[in-house]
């Protein structure tokens, strides 16, 4: 084990910072950083031209690389959770310590860091460095209430609250032939990697699982693992293809193994080796609507705004809201197994509440007969104050 001990005072020298730099510089393997703030112009510049393994988590205020997909966001000034961790992974060198990645920290301030070269401490900071990543990846930039989830409940820890999911979907279109041993195959057109966070919810809290990567036992009460499913879907409707007729078999064979469970760490690692760490977004498709234009949206993932909740109504386990948008309205269908029982809802929204929901269009036929719009909610967290 070596320790190296470094101090920053107020004034124009920081041997720390050019020591720092000097690693940065010359580094080869990777770059993991966390820190609040990137905003030293010589370490930006070193950072943006380092070509290695480069990861880096920030705050929402804290950086200039809003578009980098190298960078995630894992704190936030508006919920006062920030990211207040210090430290560098450079190849097999480990800074930690006080010193923000600054001008200011670094000419004004009393700070200290430690530069270490340890393995088996690297590896603890790396391993949190990667759950961290792999949960600001799935968030997409977006921020988690630090006490609160959004479907009321309390947590102690976010990576025993939220599922994080990955998905590659593989949207092809179907083209029939005259030949009636293969009617028809598929060709590729485009392919999206969607990731999601979603909230703890009781139906959904999946079983005691082994770990793809590391075999590690992973269960609810001591961390949720991450999934990555791989997903066929029509170019034309954009639904999912079925099993049915040997689809998946027959005219997808790369998608034998379509589900993949890892802990949060070997995700990160699993996704690094594949080369698909820097293409995951949150789902895209959550097209943006007016509540006039559902009837176009049927079975589509769809979002929508500043909408007011107007009434509640609810039958055994299952109940309907409604929402409004000036003259324009619909119910909102939530299921008893979504986790969001109407107890908890009608204590939370009351009528006149204005939210955003994600929600799935479908059509409902009354007893009429007639046939009417209507959303289907899927996760307590897919409804929020506005």
């Amino acid at each position: 084990m070596s320790v190296e001990v470094f101090f920053t005072r107020p004034g124009s020298n920081s041997e720390t910072l050019e020591r720092i730099k000097l690693d940065v510089k010359y580094a080869k393997k990777r770059l993991f950083i966390s820190q609040y703030f990137l905003t030293e112009a010589e370490i930006n510049g070193l950072v943006e031209s380092c070509n290695v393994n480069k990861r880096i988590i920030l705050n929402d205020d804290g950086y200039k690389f809003h578009h980098d997909p190298t960078v995630v966001i894992l704190g936030s000034k508006y919920f006062q959770s920030y990211m207040h961790h210090k430290f560098l992974i450079i190849d097999d060198i480990l800074w930690t310590g006080t010193l923000n990645l600054s001008e200011n920290a670094s000419r004004s301030n009393w700070e200290n860091m430690m530069r270490i070269r340890d393995e088996s401490i690297i590896e603890s900071f790396a391993s949190e460095f990667k759950k961290m990543f792999i949960l600001g990846k799935a968030l997409a930039k977006s921020a988690i209430n630090p006490k609160t989830c959004r479907c009321g409940e309390e947590y102690t820890d976010p990576f025993q609250h939220y599922n994080i999911s990955f998905e590659k979907e593989i949207y092809a279109h179907k083209v029939e032939t005259p030949n009636s041993k293969f009617p028809y195959f598929y060709i590729n057109d485009e392919e999206k990697h969607i990731s999601s966070v979603s909230c703890k919810i009781k139906g959904y809290i999946p079983p005691i699982l082994y770990c793809e990567g590391c075999g590690k036992r992973v269960d609810k009460e001591k961390e949720l693992s991450c999934t990555y499913n791989r997903v066929p879907c029509d170019f034309e409707s954009r639904d999912f293809l079925k099993e049915d007729d040997n689809i998946l078999e027959t005219h997808f064979p790369e998608f034998s193994s379509l589900y993949k469970r890892f802990c949060h760490s070997c995700m990160f690692d699993y996704f690094d080796n594949e080369g698909m760490l820097d293409s995951f977004f949150v789902h895209k498709y959550f097209e943006e609507i007016t509540i006039s234009q559902s009837s176009d949206y049927i079975g589509r993932w769809t979002r929508f705004s500043a909408v007011t909740i107007t009434s509640s109504i609810t039958f055994p386990g299952d109940f309907i809201f409604n929402i409004t948008s000036g003259s324009n309205s619909i119910g909102v269908y939530v299921n008893l197994k979504s986790g969001l029982e109407y107890t908890n809802f009608n204590e939370k929204f009351k009528p006149g509440s204005v939210v955003n929901l994600k929600a799935i269009p479908y059509v409902y036929e009354k007893k009429s007969g007639d046939k009417v719009p209507q959303l289907q909610l899927i996760w307590p967290c897919d409804i929020e104050f506005a």
